[in-house]
């Protein structure tokens, strides 16, 4: 079944340390909510394998697992999970952060004002990604790391930030649009790329590297 947990209207956060959230049947969901603060799997050091090679880095502790992660929040998600769709959303200003395991369709994540930063091992699908504040703090970074035998894919079909928020895309695999006629909108844009890539875009600045053969 389902794993649901709300804190109260007016204030109060989730916090969780080290725990671990499982829906196990495949079509369930964990549905996490706190409509007058954060949600928080605190983050510890954690070793992960990058291109075969072992790194540290600081990341939100426990395991949520499930088909579908449902967050909402007033000012803050920090999250690490293994699913494959993703609803997030911030209803004041804060920052929305999620590390996964395994192919990820971001189906619907909005921050009000602040910035959206996520990774997967696996492809990724950017359904709907919009950092909808005007400030500068309205980044979005999204990366892709190669699991293995699989494919690292990016693939963006509404990716929106304001004139004054970046964009970071760091794609162990390809970067596909589905509207490749649309003019990518940000400050600045910083591009990592295992290959060849093809974009329009409407931007101050741009950083661009392939990691492999392709043209640009």
């Amino acid at each position: 079944g389902d794993i649901l947990i709300t804190t109260g209207e007016w204030g109060g956060n989730i916090i969780l340390t080290n725990s671990t959230l499982t829906a196990e049947t495949a079509g369930h969901k964990v549905d996490l909510s706190a409509a007058g603060g954060h949600i928080e799997q605190v983050k510890v050091e954690r070793t992960i394998v990058v291109n075969g090679n072992e790194v540290k880095s600081l990341l939100p502790s426990g395991l949520i697992s499930a088909s579908r992660l449902v967050a909402d929040a007033d000012n803050g998600l920090t999250l690490n999970a293994a699913v494959g769709t993703v609803d997030m959303a911030l209803n004041s200003a804060g920052n929305i952060e999620l590390f996964n395991k395994g192919d990820l369709n971001l189906n619907h994540v909005e921050a009000a004002d602040g910035a959206i930063d996520i990774k997967t091992f696996g492809n990724l699908t950017a359904t709907y990604v919009h950092a909808s504040g005007s400030g500068d703090r309205n980044d979005i970074s999204l990366t892709t790391y190669n699991a293995g035998a699989g494919t690292a894919d990016l693939t963006i079909k509404d990716v929106v930030t304001g004139t004054r928020g970046d964009l970071a895309f760091n794609v162990q695999g390809l970067i596909k649009l589905d509207n490749a006629g649309a003019a990518m909108t940000a400050d600045s844009l910083a591009i990592t790329v295992a290959g060849g890539l093809t974009m329009k875009t409407q931007i101050n600045s741009l950083s661009l590297e392939t990691i492999r053969a392709g043209n640009v």
